[in-house]
Formats: C-alpha cells, structure tokens, sequence
C-alpha cells in the first residue's frame, strides 16, 4: 500500500480511491490548490454505470469507465475544485 498525504488520494494513478456503499459514494473535497477535473476511482461498484453525479448540488458531466469484472468504476467529473465541495456519484 502507498502512504498518502490526502486521505484517498493515490499519487501513483492521480486519482481519489474510495468505496462505494451500495453503488454510491459522497465525498467532500477539501483542496488547497484548484483541482482540474478531479478523477475518482471507486472500488465494489457492482451496479451499471451511474445514473447521477452532482457537485456541489448541481448535476455535473463525467467521463465513466466501468469494470464490471473488478467492479471498479473509474470516474472523472468534469468540473474544477477549487473550495470544499461535495461530490456524489449514484
């Protein structure tokens, strides 16, 4: 495993890793710096690709990748971060 200086993030890949509870997943980015495009690896993704993903409230494009032999869905949410922001993806 890699230590990680942000909870969740993978410097190795560039991406957030995270579980997903019942195919979703909320999470609240806290940056210091802004992010572009933030890309959102999500583990035990047993559904079809998500139906929703909103930032900060607001339904926001993604471009999606789904595994479904490793049940990992690959995300990235087309929107920068820049502020403390919720992310959900359904």
């Amino acid at each position: 495993d890699v230590a990680r200086a942000v909870a969740g993030y993978d410097p190795r890949y560039a991406v957030f890793a995270v579980r997903a509870a019942a195919d979703a997943v909320t999470v609240t980015l806290t940056p210091t710096a802004t992010i572009h495009w933030p890309i959102f690896v999500v583990h035990d993704w047993r559904g079809s690709e998500p139906t929703s993903v909103t930032v900060g409230g607001e339904d926001t494009p993604a471009l999606v990748t789904l595994d479904a032999g490793t049940s990992t869905l690959w995300l990235t949410v087309a929107a920068d971060v820049s502020t403390p922001t919720e992310i959900a993806i359904r």
